[in-house]
């Protein structure tokens, strides 16, 4: 990365403004400071690069064993790979779902209690992020179809047992019918469902997946409201939300889309939403990528 762009996401840490609800701590902006100024002095210090952006995101290292390794942070436990790959990764993560609260702006927020459905929860940063927040009276339905992934969203889930809000994996993609997909897999980072990426070059191949709609999620594991939905899945939203019709219509839950995968989500996301509730407001905020949030007032 160059320096000019290390230096902007230092300032956007540095200079977040948004309500105190969402708004990183004064340590985490000041542990961001002085990593900010070891990117000056990349020689030694670019030998522990590890320990500088563990430090810089407020990660403790428990333990690392059985190629795994175990970080803390604020009573919350993360679980990854020992591989440079997704130790990145996760960094990176921490960054934009900890410290820039790219799926929270108030008044979408989870609070106490909530039931979260996150859709794309990827390696379970966001859900870790939402069950804290909800506390053990909430829950979070982390969804997620790209297997290896999975399993480390399950071991996240697994070692916060009891800490905060149960979490329940699934391995399934999110889609506006029940049915078989193809998921194309570029890295750990990026995979889509095919008719999205059909055309993008692939390295590490396709998996076949499960599809379901939000609303047979919610009969099948019978919940009985949902207040929050965050959702990043690399260009299917729209076709998601087109699956979510009585979910939303009946709960009016919270809602952080990603809107921009496909020019044309920040006008249809608004379109399919405000046909299943017509009082819903918006508030597109970017924060590196860009997010739809929607809310109503009266539910709230």
């Amino acid at each position: 990365m160059k320096l000019i762009e290390k230096f902007k996401i230092l300032c956007r840490v540095l200079f977040f403004t948004s309500p105190k609800e969402v708004a990183p701590s004064f340590m985490d902006k000041f542990r961001f400071l002085l990593y900010g100024f070891s990117v000056l002095f990349p020689f030694p210090l670019r030998y522990l690069w590890r320990e500088n952006k563990a430090f810089s995101r407020g990660l403790k290292l428990i333990r690392r064993d059985c190629n795994w390794v175990l970080y803390e942070r604020k009573g919350v436990y993360y679980i990854v790979p020992d591989d440079g790959e997704y130790i990145s990764y996760l960094f990176y993560l921490i960054r934009d779902i900890n410290l820039l609260n790219k799926y929270q702006e108030p008044p979408v927020i989870v609070e106490e209690g909530d039931i979260v459905i996150d859709c794309g929860a990827n390696i379970g940063v966001a859900s870790l992020l939402f069950a804290k927040k909800a506390g053990k009276g909430g829950k979070v339905i982390a969804i997620e179809p790209e297997e290896r992934n999975y399993e480390i969203l399950e071991r996240m889930a697994n070692e916060n047992e009891g800490r905060i809000a149960p979490i329940l994996p699934l391995k399934v993609a999110v889609y506006k019918q029940d049915c078989s997909m193809q998921l194309l897999i570029k890295s750990s980072a990026s995979h889509s469902l095919s008719p999205y990426k059909r055309e993008e070059k692939l390295s590490k191949g396709i998996q076949e997946v499960t599809a379901l709609k939000i609303d047979t999620i919610i009969e099948e594991t019978g919940l009985e409201r949902v207040d929050f939905i965050k959702m990043d899945i690399e260009g299917a939203e729209v076709d998601a939300l087109l699956g979510a019709e009585k979910t939303i219509s009946q709960f009016k839950p919270k809602l952080a889309i990603c809107s921009y995968h496909r020019p044309t989500d920040p006008i249809e996301i608004r379109e399919i939403l405000l046909k299943y509730n017509p009082n819903y407001k918006f508030k597109e905020i970017e924060r590196g990528e860009k997010v739809l949030f929607a809310w109503d007032d009266e539910s709230r």
